[in-house]
């Protein structure tokens, strides 16, 4: 299996990059139901996140194996525009329209290298106005 390949609309699909000749993803297609602005992959488990704007203004974890969702954060009132990973992969911040930034802490300190997919969701605000 080659390297993957994102395509966002407002469906979310992971192709193979040996098959896209065949214009056909493998059944891992989500429809993420909002605007998607951003996408990155953890750097801690086989997942990755995305951030949306229009209508639901959230950030979504997602298992990479089979595009199960695993967690929704909210509280941004407007388009999450901006998405960067701490270079230790735990925590996440989103810059949104509503002039916040909010970091997230997805992952536990005492995970490690351990196989744990379970999120600690604490969203810290801070105003940048």
């Amino acid at each position: 299996m080659g390297y993957q390949q994102v395509v966002v609309e407002l469906q979310i699909k992971l192709l193979d990059s040996g098959m896209l000749q065949k214009a056909e993803c493998y059944s891992n297609r989500q429809i993420a139901g909002s605007q998607v602005c951003n996408l990155m992959f953890s750097k801690m488990e086989n997942e990755f996140i995305s951030t949306h704007g229009y209508s639901q203004n959230q950030i979504i974890l997602w298992k990479c194996n089979g595009m199960k969702r695993i967690a929704t954060l909210v509280g941004h009132t407007s388009r999450v525009l901006y998405l960067a990973m701490s270079p230790d992969g735990y925590t996440i911040v989103t810059g949104a329209g509503d002039e916040t930034l909010r970091f997230w802490s997805i992952y536990t300190q005492s995970m490690g290298n351990q196989q744990n997919s379970k999120c600690q969701l604490a969203p810290h605000n801070i105003s940048i106005r």
